[in-house]
């Protein structure tokens, strides 16, 4: 049974849904279920949130036969998508959705160049070039998706499953995730996260030949569930990573001491009197194949936010010298408790 493309988003959004804890929907979970995500993450943030866009999730090529057998095209949109909506949910970064971006540029176009342009107010319409780009990428791999096939096989025919890894009676899902600095391409912070769910937590008989067609079913069965924890523990560990980055933007331009203009505000969760650190950036340094692994900066004193706007803020030099052009950077400085 094969999904068509509109049933492979519905089922990303349907999994979303049903199996992320922070959502609060979903099936009932067995008897051993782990505190929500929220709990596992100590104290609760406020600082800057860092820009992210989400990239590609790679698939477990052994397991293309199983997922045939369940009706899932792929276990990656729906795996990237509890990622995504559950690390918002802990307000560490802010998601560009460039999923839906062909949409997005589609209706201003439509709204700015096409023939029918001039039927729009265009006072009221978007400016183009004004979208944000992103600070890292979100990408990420399944290592493991092995599903339980006790009980006659738990309806797949166990001799077509190919490469795949099975248990006789626990379900096992791994994913790694990592986040990748988007102007250098180092790896920032790296995360993984793996459940093993045992099907003695579960009541009745467990079937997946063609679950990919009933959302609800899937939650509730070991290999289910085990996907949701996979995806929350990697959530957990992610954010906690995050919180070790130093927060870093860039200088907009500088029209004097009292302002100094910055490319973030209350989109990255910036306030005023939040203090930043300024690093006038010089030249790259490369290592021998070419590649950016840093930079010849020099730091010169620190500002203060003294207004905060959508989508830029207002700084003036509390310290030395502040910065002198745009380009220059500011990061974040992390208030004593």
């Amino acid at each position: 049974m094969k999904c068509s493309s509109s049933r492979l988003n519905a089922l990303a959004v349907g999994i979303a849904c049903a199996a992320v804890t922070l959502s609060g929907c979903g099936a009932a979970p067995p008897k051993d279920e782990p505190p929500p995500v929220e709990a596992r993450i100590e104290g609760s943030y406020n600082g800057p949130r860092l820009r992210v866009a989400v990239g590609d999730f790679g698939e477990l090529e052994a397991t293309k036969a199983l997922l045939e057998q369940m009706g899932f095209k792929g276990m990656a949109p729906m795996i990237t998508e509890q990622i995504t909506t559950g690390l918002v949910k802990t307000n560490r970064v802010s998601v560009l959705e460039r999923s839906q971006l062909g949409k997005v540029v589609g209706n201003l176009q439509l709204e700015k160049e096409s023939d029918t342009a001039r039927f729009f107010k265009q006072e009221t319409t978007a400016k183009i070039g004004e979208f944000v780009g992103a600070q890292a990428v979100l990408v990420g791999v399944i290592t493991e998706f092995e599903p339980n096939v006790s009980g006659g096989g738990a309806g797949l025919d166990v001799s077509k499953l190919g490469g795949a890894k099975y248990h006789q009676e626990k379900a096992v899902v791994g994913i790694d995730v990592r986040l990748v600095e988007q102007q250098t391409g180092k790896v920032i912070v790296a995360a993984s996260g793996k459940a093993e769910v045992s099907t003695k937590k579960f009541d009745g008989s467990v079937g997946y030949l063609g679950i990919g067609a009933n959302l609800a079913a899937y939650g509730k069965t070991p290999l289910g569930e085990a996907t949701r924890r996979a995806a929350n523990n990697a959530i957990v560990e992610l954010a906690k990573a995050i919180e070790s980055i130093p927060w870093e933007g860039g200088v907009l331009d500088v029209k004097g001491p009292d302002k100094v203009f910055i490319d973030a505000g209350q989109d990255l969760n910036l306030k005023a009197g939040d203090r930043f650190r300024v690093v006038r950036r010089g030249d790259a340094i490369k290592d021998a194949e070419g590649n950016v692994v840093g930079y010849d900066d020099t730091e010169a004193g620190i500002i203060e936010l003294t207004q905060v706007q959508a989508k830029m803020s207002i700084a003036k030099v509390v310290e030395g010298d502040g910065p002198t052009k745009a380009g220059d950077r500011v990061r974040h400085v992390v208030k004593a408790n």
